[in-house]
């Protein structure tokens, strides 16, 4: 498994649960969409994965390692190996989505050009 959320949960007090036991697994050319109402906690989840927000409760597993548990060495490559794109503000306008969400990749030259052009495929 590639990504693996277990029984992740963020409190904001004592008591008052954002997110609770959020289950999920992504294997490799897997996608998922995130897709919630306002103050759900979607944004908070994926700043949560891309291990950003302390205090969460659960283990968040890339490649079966703990991301909460990273060195600097493997937050490098866990940040090169997994993206998201936020919706609205976090994209770049001047850029189709399938740019914005390859723009990372592009920038830290962290692939490999036959397997890009198979995910760009798969989108459209």
């Amino acid at each position: 498994m590639l990504l693996e959320c277990k029984n992740v949960y963020f409190y904001k007090k004592p008591n008052q649960a954002i997110l609770e036991n959020i289950n999920f697994s992504l294997d490799y050319k897997d996608t998922i969409i995130i897709y919630s109402g306002v103050n759900s906690g979607s944004t908070l989840l994926l700043k949560i994965i891309d291990n950003v927000v302390e205090n969460v409760k659960g283990e968040i597993l890339f490649e079966g390692k703990n991301i909460l548990n990273f060195d600097r060495n493997e937050k490098l490559y866990y940040t090169y190996n997994v993206s998201f794109v936020f919706e609205r503000e976090g994209l770049f306008y001047s850029m189709n989505i399938i740019e914005n969400i390859l723009f990372p990749l592009k920038k830290y030259k962290t692939y490999d050009e036959n397997l890009l052009n198979e995910l760009i495929k798969d989108f459209q």
